[in-house]
C-alpha cells in the first residue's frame, strides 16, 4: 500500500515507478530527436561521373549518399551541354547553383555553395571534360558545405534532453511523507539517483490546510493543496499523492481528518 493510516501516524507516498517510466520515456525520446535532427544535418557526400561514349555522346549519373542503410540514390543526365553557375538570392544570404544544361533543354540542379568560388571550379571541371573530347572520364567527389545554422536546432534539442537528463539524476523522485502525534512530527524523505534526503517538521507548527486557486487572466484556475507552518513554510501535497487516491482532493481530506484541520480556500489572481 502507498498510504498507512494508524491512530497516531499518517504515512503517504507518491508512485515513483510512474515518474520514472515517464521521466525516461521522454529523455529518450528527445535524445533520439537530437541525434536525428543533427544527422539530418550534416552534410553529406556525392559523387558525379560522367562516361564519353561512341559519337562523342556523354552519359552523366549523380550517386548521393542516402541518411540510412549507406545506400545510394541515383539521378541520370543524359548528353550535357554545359555547366552554369545561376545565383539565388535568399533571405539570409545568396547561394549559388550549379547547373547542367542538357541536349534535351532541361536543367538539373547539381549542387549550391555560399560562395560563387567552388560553385565556378565545379563548372569549370565539367565543362572542360564536355569540350575536351580526348578525356573519356570525369569523376568529382562533391561535398556540402557545413553550416553551424542547420546544426542549431539537433543541438538545441540534444542540450534540452542533457539538461532534462541531469535534472532526473539530481530531482528526487520518490517521495514520502510521515506525520507521527508520537514524537509530534512531520518526517519527509525524498530519494533520487544522487543522494537522500530527510526533512523534519513539528506537527504543531503547522498553521493551515489551505486550498490555493490560481485565477489567470483568462479567468482559468489552477489548484493546489498546501500544508503551511510556521516561518512562511510551505509543503505542496501533490508530490504524495500515490495510486491509492482517486484525486488530490481526496488524499488532502484524508490529512485534514487525521491532523483535524479544516481545509480553507484562498483564491489568488495572478
Amino acid at each position: 500500500m502507498k498510504n498507512k493510516n494508524f491512530s497516531n501516524q499518517l504515512v503517504l507516498q507518491n508512485n515513483p515507478t510512474t515518474e520514472i517510466v515517464i521521466s525516461g520515456l521522454i529523455t529518450t525520446i528527445m535524445a533520439v530527436v537530437s541525434l536525428s535532427i543533427t544527422y539530418l544535418s550534416l552534410p553529406k557526400s556525392s559523387i558525379f561521373s560522367c562516361d564519353r561514349i561512341a559519337g562523342n555522346q556523354i552519359n552523366c549519373d549523380f550517386k548521393q549518399n542516402t541518411l540510412w542503410l549507406n545506400s545510394q540514390q541515383i539521378t541520370f543526365v543524359d548528353q550535357p551541354t554545359a555547366a552554369v553557375v545561376a545565383p539565388l538570392s535568399g533571405e539570409d544570404n545568396d547561394l549559388y547553383l550549379v547547373i547542367l544544361k542538357t541536349a534535351k533543354s532541361s536543367n538539373f540542379t547539381l549542387i549550391g555553395y555560399n560562395s560563387e568560388t567552388p560553385a565556378k571550379s565545379i563548372a569549370s571541371q565539367i565543362n572542360y571534360f564536355i569540350n575536351n573530347p580526348r578525356q573519356n572520364n570525369l569523376q568529382i567527389r562533391l561535398n556540402l558545405e557545413l553550416k553551424i545554422s542547420t546544426l542549431l536546432p539537433g543541438l538545441l534539442f540534444f542540450t534540452i534532453s542533457l539538461a532534462f537528463l541531469i535534472a532526473m539524476i539530481f530531482i528526487p523522485f520518490y517521495r514520502k511523507i510521515t506525520f507521527d502525534k508520537t514524537t509530534n512530527q512531520i518526517i519527509i524523505n525524498q530519494k533520487g539517483w544522487v543522494k537522500d534526503n530527510i526533512i523534519k517538521y513539528k506537527i504543531s507548527d503547522i498553521v493551515e490546510l489551505r486550498k490555493e486557486e490560481t485565477i489567470d487572466q483568462s479567468d482559468d484556475s489552477k489548484i493546489e493543496y498546501i500544508l503551511l507552518l510556521s516561518g512562511n513554510k510551505r509543503i505542496r501535497l501533490f508530490f504524495y499523492q500515490g495510486k491509492d487516491w482517486e484525486n488530490e482532493l481526496e488524499m488532502v481530506e484524508n490529512i485534514a481528518n487525521f491532523l483535524n484541520f479544516p481545509i480553507t480556500h484562498q483564491k489568488i489572481k495572478s
